[in-house]
C-alpha cells in the first residue's frame, strides 16, 4: 500500500537519482591524447569543457586546465584570470585559484609598469590596477607608483593619495629617501603651497602623522618653529597630530597652540593638552592644569564599579613633570 510516508521516500529517491544523472551528464571522459589534439587545434572551448567537466581530476584534466589558463595569459586577459583567482568563476576547481592569481598578477604588473610611463595619469593608474591583487602584489605596485611619482615630481599625489596608507605610507617615504629623493624638501614645498589648509583632505591626519614622524625619525626637523605657522591653519582633525609632533620634538614655540585646548569640549583633546603642556610648558602653567586636575568631569567606569577620572590623571601627571623641572 502506498502511504504518504512511502510516497515521500519514493519522491526523494527519484529526485536524488535525477540529480545524480544530471551531474553525470556534465562529466566528460577524455585522455591526454584528446587534450593534446585540442591544444594542437587551439580548440580552447573544448579544453575549457575538459577542465570544467571532468570526474577524475587526473593528469589529463590538469593539462587541460593549465592550457586554458595559459591561453588567457597569452591573450592578456587578466580579468578572466582574476575572476578565477578571486573565486568569482565558481565552475573552476580550487586547485587553480593560485595559478590563476599568479598569471593574472603577472599581466596586471606588466600593464601597470607600462601605464606608469604617463606621469599625468598616475592616480588613475594606481586606482585601476590595485583592484583584485593579493596584499604582497598590491604592496609592490604601491611602491612602484610612489617611486614613479617622485620621478615625475608629482608630490601632491604622494602626500594626498599615498602617504596616509597604514604601514605602507611611512615605508614609502623611507624608500623614496633611500632612492635619493629629497623628501624633506618636497614636504616643505607642499606645506608652503598649502599653507592655508595643510593636509586638509580625507585621511589627512594619517598623512600628516606619517610625514611628520618620518621627518623626526630621519633627523630632518631642523628648527621646529618653522612648522608652527602651518599648524595654526590645520583642521581640527589634524591639529592633534601637529601637537603630538611638537611634543615629540620638544618644540616650546608651539605651546600657544596647545593652551586653548584645555577648554575643549572634547575630553581627549583636554587630556592631550595636559600631557603636552607637561612637556612644553613651565611652572607658570601649573595653575591652569590644577583647574582641570581638580574639576574635569570626564570619567569612565573601571572594574569594581570604580570611577576613573582620566583627564584629571593626565593633568596631575603633567603638574608633577613641571614641578620636577
Amino acid at each position: 500500500m502506498l502511504t504518504l510516508r512511502s510516497l515521500g521516500t519514493l519522491v526523494a529517491c527519484t529526485l536524488a537519482l535525477a540529480a545524480a544523472g544530471a551531474r553525470a551528464d556534465t562529466y566528460l571522459e577524455f585522455t591526454q591524447a584528446d587534450v593534446d589534439k585540442a591544444l594542437k587545434a587551439k580548440d580552447y572551448a573544448r579544453l575549457t569543457d575538459y577542465c570544467l567537466h571532468n570526474a577524475n581530476l587526473d593528469s589529463a584534466w590538469k593539462s587541460a586546465c593549465t592550457a586554458v589558463l595559459a591561453s588567457y595569459e597569452a591573450k592578456g586577459d587578466a580579468d578572466a584570470l582574476m575572476r578565477i583567482c578571486n573565486n568569482q568563476d565558481k565552475d573552476w576547481h580550487t586547485d587553480y585559484y593560485q595559478p590563476a592569481c599568479e598569471r593574472g598578477t603577472r599581466l596586471k604588473a606588466a600593464a601597470y609598469q607600462q601605464a606608469l610611463a604617463d606621469c599625468g595619469k598616475l592616480k588613475d593608474t594606481w586606482t585601476t590596477y590595485q583592484q583584485g591583487l593579493a596584499p604582497d602584489d598590491a604592496d609592490q605596485l604601491f611602491y612602484a607608483v610612489g617611486l614613479r611619482a617622485a620621478e615625475c615630481k608629482a608630490w601632491d599625489f604622494v602626500w594626498t593619495d599615498l602617504i596616509h596608507q597604514d604601514t605602507r605610507g611611512p615605508a614609502l617615504l623611507t624608500k623614496l629617501a633611500k632612492a635619493g629623493a629629497a623628501v624633506d624638501a618636497a614636504l616643505m614645498s607642499y606645506l608652503a603651497a598649502h599653507k592655508d589648509h595643510p593636509f586638509d583632505f580625507a585621511y589627512g591626519d594619517y598623512a600628516a602623522a606619517h610625514a611628520l614622524t618620518w621627518l623626526r625619525e630621519a633627523g630632518k626637523v631642523g628648527k621646529c618653529d618653522r612648522f608652527v605657522p602651518y599648524a595654526k591653519q590645520a583642521s581640527p582633525a589634524t591639529l592633534g597630530t601637529w601637537l603630538a609632533f611638537f611634543a615629540d620634538t620638544e618644540c616650546k614655540a608651539a605651546l600657544p597652540l596647545v593652551l586653548p585646548r584645555l577648554k575643549s569640549k572634547i575630553a581627549d583633546q583636554r587630556r592631550q593638552a595636559c600631557a603636552i603642556i607637561g612637556v612644553l610648558g613651565s611652572k607658570k602653567d601649573i595653575a591652569k592644569l590644577k583647574v582641570l586636575a581638580k574639576r574635569d568631569p570626564e570619567y569612565k567606569i573601571e572594574r569594581g564599579n570604580v570611577k576613573t577620572y582620566w583627564v584629571r590623571e593626565a593633568c596631575d601627571a603633567a603638574i608633577g613633570q613641571l614641578e620636577l623641572d
